[in-house]
């Protein structure tokens, strides 16, 4: 409870595609998109315009000319909002119902619980690590600090849970710095990827980080990651 505002959660999220796959009507509709809700979001989206706001957009360089993207938008409908979660492969996957989520306090107190623990308290896995660029387009209810403490929470969270969070977070950032071309840093990766120790030196200097280093690389990373694109609700 937040105030007269309610937020409640679940342990498995919900999957929008087969609500939208019960409901189609017609041989057109079943035509169209009948086979792809479960594994292209941009069906449950065009299905659900005008119900779904943007919260954040996260996108990920890969290894070599790849790259993924994901976001967090919340489903309108009626008085309450539902936070989703999509990415390439999960389609959509609501996880609480906000009541009030119109408020600043209730969306933020929603999207700083998702991101700090990945989403696994409540059934889903987001990052496998954080995201090269992320996208604010609800600044007006979402700050920007929110977002920084709550990444700052998941890297400290995924420090304890695997050991070299902040060892990545450093090699993404500084390599980014000396060496611009992505390309480049990906077959770089792949080289001492294959070196037997390569992850058991990462966890080393990544415990050997103080808190000073760890809020000052966090601060840099976040600075040249982090944008706003408002959209009106």
């Amino acid at each position: 409870m937040l105030g007269e505002a309610k937020i409640i959660w679940r342990r498995k999220p919900v999957l929008l595609w087969q609500y939208l796959e019960d409901a189609l009507e017609g041989e057109e509709e079943l035509e169209q998109y009948g086979d792809t809700l479960e594994c292209w979001p941009a069906h449950v989206m065009e299905l659900l315009d005008g119900r779904l706001h943007d919260l954040l957009f996260f996108y990920w360089d890969g290894l070599g000319p790849t790259s993924s993207v994901a976001g967090l938008q919340m489903l309108e409908l009626g008085g309450r909002g539902y936070l989703a979660y999509w990415n390439e492969t999960e389609s959509y996957q609501a996880v609480a119902a906000l009541e009030g989520w119109r408020d600043e306090l209730v969306l933020s107190a929603a999207v700083k619980e998702i991101l700090r623990k990945n989403g696994w308290p409540h059934g889903i896995g987001m990052f496998g690590s954080v995201p090269t660029e992320t996208t604010n387009r609800m600044p007006n209810l979402l700050p920007e600090a929110v977002v920084r403490q709550a990444y700052f929470d998941f890297l400290q969270w995924q420090e304890r849970d695997q050991g070299d969070a902040w060892a990545l977070l450093a090699e993404e950032h500084f390599g980014r710095i000396v060496e611009p071309n992505h390309l480049r840093r990906s077959l770089d990766i792949l080289h001492r990827a294959v070196e037997d120790s390569w992850l058991e030196d990462l966890e080393a200097e990544s415990s050997g980080f103080d808190d000073d280093f760890r809020q000052r690389l966090f601060d840099e990373w976040f600075e040249t990651t982090y944008e706003v694109v408002a959209r009106d609700l």
